[in-house]
Formats: structure tokens, sequence, C-alpha cells
């Protein structure tokens, strides 16, 4: 490396002179007259950035690093003096590098067959070690590569300022120095806090980037509040393109219902081909409909399914069931398809995936719902013929054969029938709790719903008062027998419960009445045959 030295003797006459540093980078001016001098560094070793300049044994001002040409001025030389140790220290460059590419199956890493993107452009910020802002900018080069060179040590930003056209957001990851990457929410992709020491490399600090395909997301919905144990129930399933392109070919969603749920009739939808028979625990269906570009498909599918008793855990308690589906196909990439951990989750631990989104956000979701155990209800018929009027006692005749309805008073539908038994009794099982219901009574012979009906048939009686606002909000029980023009038993039943002694006394008493003017018509006889003693 050449050094030059210039100056002025103690006579006044200028003095100009160079040399060559050694194999060991040493220098020596030798044979030097008292005088002022300055040695300059002619020009940056190559491969080298300026470090620190030194004054030596001879004093002088040594030039700021980073200022070139380097040198060292003012050094007083006196008669037989030796300056020495005027040294010029350089130092290594430091680099960052990193490639964008297209991360396929969005794991952040560039795999075999995984290809980088050129022409982006990226920009690295930051400050040096001399307090000097760095701002520079590239672009990829064909294999996605980009580096920056030649640089001070410091710390500094690596950016990239625009999405790549035709792309969405990947996986930003730091390099083998360390260093802040940006989620995947945030944009523009970034990585910071990248520390260089001198000489240093910083390499893959890489940008994945997801190209433009269909991204299927799925969603699964109740109607009922609350799924009751040996009682149907119903699902919903809904599928939309989240994607950039419309979909190509068949996609297709697969569902788990809850332990305890199975498929009560094939799942359907306009549109899907289903899988899945009565009894099943699991089904699939599949749908060739093009869905457009943010948009949902095709139409929804409905799922009807039954709630085994095991659903409900076998008692009173409510139970929490999750409902797992997935969705995928469709022309999507390997990074918009459910991951290696999804699957995972849908196959053996669907509680652990997030919650069903009703504006249908994911991959693989779960919907929860929760079951309770049916109720029942139970009572007799007899003819009121025994010592204490509207109880069961030993003087009253038991009735067989007595038609018994449940009816849901919302919507006059019967949900269930028996009949009683030889010994008068009935009951009925696997009915919903928390809701309005009617018992009802129908006579055999003629089929006319008959009687004034009763809570409580013995002395102590069915221990439920009449409240039903209560019990609607508290899940609790209620029965109100009502007498009158329309005497009616409406109840309300709790989970896991029997309500008993809902019955019905038939009473040989009446009323004889004109059938056009509803009108009691007095002075009518009334005989009882045959004659003689009931049995």
């Amino acid at each position: 490396m050449v050094i030059d030295l210039t100056g002025t003797d103690q006579g006044g006459l200028p003095v100009t002179m160079s040399t060559t540093t050694a194999a060991s980078g040493d220098y020596r001016f030798e044979a030097l007259a008292p005088g002022n001098y300055t040695v300059t560094e002619r020009g940056q070793p190559t491969g080298t950035l300026d470090g620190r300049t030194l004054a030596g044994t001879g004093g002088g001002t040594a030039s700021a690093v980073g200022s070139l040409p380097s040198r060292i001025s003012n050094i007083a030389l006196g008669l037989s003096q030796t300056a020495a140790n005027n040294n010029f220290g350089e130092i290594p460059p430091a680099s960052l590098a990193g490639t964008v590419y297209a991360d396929n199956n969005n794991n952040g890493s560039i795999d075999t067959g995984e290809t980088g993107l050129s022409g982006v452009a990226v920009t690295l910020t930051g400050t040096d070690d001399t307090g000097a802002t760095v701002n520079l900018s590239g672009t990829t080069t064909a294999s996605g590569g980009y580096t920056f060179a030649d640089l001070r040590p410091g710390t500094y930003t690596v950016s990239e300022p625009t999405q790549p056209g035709g792309t969405v957001n990947g996986i930003t990851t730091a390099g083998n120095l360390g260093g802040t990457a940006t989620t995947v929410d945030v944009l523009p992709s970034a990585i910071s806090g990248i520390v260089l020491a001198p000489g240093a490399s910083s390499t893959a600090n890489n940008f994945g980037e997801i190209g433009s395909s269909p991204d299927l997301r799925v969603s699964k919905s109740h109607a009922a509040p609350v799924f009751t144990a040996n009682n149907a129930a119903a699902y919903t399933i809904d599928v939309r393109n989240a994607g950039d392109l419309p979909t190509t070919g068949s996609y297709t969603v697969s569902d788990r219902l809850p332990t305890g749920a199975t498929l009560s009739a094939q799942p359907t939808g306009t549109g899907w081909v289903c899988t899945g028979a009565v009894g099943d625990s699991s089904f699939t269906c599949s749908s060739s409909t093009v869905s457009a570009a943010g948009a949902t498909g095709a139409a929804p599918i409905a799922v009807p399914v039954a709630i085994g008793a095991v659903a409900g855990g076998g008692g009173p308690a409510f139970a929490q069931v999750n409902n797992a589906v997935m969705v995928e196909g469709g022309g999507e990439i390997d990074a918009r398809r459910p991951s290696t951990a999804e699957r995972n989750l849908f196959n053996t631990n669907p509680t652990s995936l997030p919650l069903c989104d009703p504006t249908i956000q994911h991959n693989a979701c779960r919907d929860p719902a929760t079951v309770q155990s049916a109720a029942a209800v139970s009572g007799a018929v007899w003819s009121d013929i025994g010592t204490t009027p509207r109880q069961l006692d030993g003087g009253d005749k038991r009735l067989p054969a007595w038609g018994v309805e449940v009816v849901d008073v919302a919507s006059g539908r019967v949900v269930a029938t028996t009949t009683t038994g030889a010994d008068g009794t009935y009951r009925v099982g696997n009915l919903l709790p928390g809701v309005e219901l009617a018992i009802r009574f129908r006579d055999p012979a003629s089929g006319v719903v008959f009687g004034y009906p009763v809570n409580g048939h013995n002395g102590t009686g069915s221990g439920v008062t009449c409240d039903t606002a209560t019990a609607l909000l508290a899940g609790t029980a209620s029965s109100c027998a009502t007498q009158g023009a329309n005497p009616t038993l409406g109840v309300v039943l709790a989970a896991g419960q029997e309500l008993t002694q809902q019955s019905l006394p038939v009473d040989p008493s009446g009323v004889v009445y004109d059938s056009g003017t509803r009108q009691a018509v007095p002075g009518a006889v009334v005989t009882l045959a045959p004659v003689g003693v009931c049995t």
C-alpha cells in the first residue's frame, strides 16, 4: 500500500516522499530533517473499509473514521526524533443477504422445488458505526437472491417495501445473525435489529411469499341452543373461497361428529355429493361448483344427526361436545391447504381446533354444542270412585288403554304418544327439557280428549309447583293443571329428571248441556248402568 509523506522541514523547504508497505504492513520514512509532516494512505486497500487512524509517538491529528483519504497531520518531528506507530487501521466489510421465494407449503423454509422470485425490490436501512444513516436499495436476482455488500459495522433493517405481484404475504425469517422478523399479518415485511460486526456475513434473511390460488375455508353451526340426548339435531356447513383465484376441480369437506352423535340421514346440499349412511359418525361431501375468489360457492350442507344418550353424559348434567370439520382442494397450493398440525387435531384432538367462525375463516375448526339429558313424564289414569276425590286410592279403578299425548305448546304438534298399561300407568321418555309441553288424555272408545288432569295423585304430591316462567329461565320443572271449560295440564320438564304424578282422575260426574247453545240443561235425569256395584 502506498503511503505519502508531505510537509515542510525546519528550513521551510517542502518535503514530498512516498513508500510502500512491506508484507507485514509496516512502512518507514528515514533521514528526515526536523519539521512538520503529514502521512497519508493513498487509496483504500482492496477489500477493506476505513477503520481507525491513530497518531503515533510524535503526536499529530488523525482523520476521522470514514474520512478519506486517511491521514495523520501536524506530526512535529525534532532533531534525531523518531515518530513511530502512525497506524492506519482497516476493517473487513460486512454483508447482508437473503432470498425472496415462493413458499408453497408456507413452512418458512426454502424446500426442494420452491423457487425464488426475481425483480423484487429490497431496501436496507440503519446506522453504521460512524453514526451515519444507511439507506440502500436493490432488487432480487433471477434466483430470488439479494445481497448488500461492503457494509460497515452497524445495526440494520432489511425490508420488502412492496408485496410481489400475484402473491400474499408468507413467513419472514431472520438469518444466521438474528434479528426480529415481522409476522405474517404485518406489511411491509421486514427484519430489524440485525447487528453486523466487522467482516460479519448475515445470510438467509428470507421473505417467503404465497402464490395466488384458491383458499378454501369452512365453518359449521347448529340452530338449537342445546341438544338433547336421544333426540334429533341438525348442523349446517358453509364453505367459501378466501383466495385470489376461482376454484378449479373438486374440493372436499370432511366431518367428524362428536361422541354419541350419528347421522340420522345422509347429508345433502345443492352441488354436493356426500357419503355417510344412517348411524355413521363421520362423512365427506365433495363439490366441483366453481367458487369465485372471495365468494361463497357451493350451497350449505345440511347434516341431520341423532344425539345418543352417551353424548349427554348419561345423567342430568350438561355435557359439552365438539364437532370437527375440515375443507381442502379446489386447486389450492399446499400453503393454503390444512397444515399437518390442523390435520392431526382434526383426527385426534378436535377440542384443540379453533372455534368455527360464522364469517368462515378456517381450514379446520370445531363447533361446540351443549347436550342435555332427556326428560320424562309419568302418571296414571283411573276412575275416581274411591274415597278421596282426585287422589289415587285403593277404592279407585285403574283404567288401561287410555291414550296419552305430549304436545309442543308453541307449534301445537304432538311430539310423543303412549297408552296406559294394565295398571293404568304411563311413562313417556326422551322428551325435550326447557320447553312448554301439554299432556292430554284420550278416551280409548271415543278418542275424545277427556277430563280434568291433576298434578300429583297421592297425599305427598309430585313435589313440583306451577311456575312456568321460572322453570323456563332456571331449567327447573313446572306443572300447571287448570280446570274450566278447557282443562289443561301444562308442564316444563327439567333435564335428566322425570316429572311424576301427571295424571287423570276420570270422574263419573259431569254436566248435561244443550249441544246447540252450550247452555246447561236443568232437571235432566242421568242413569248409571248397569245397576249394581262397579268393580
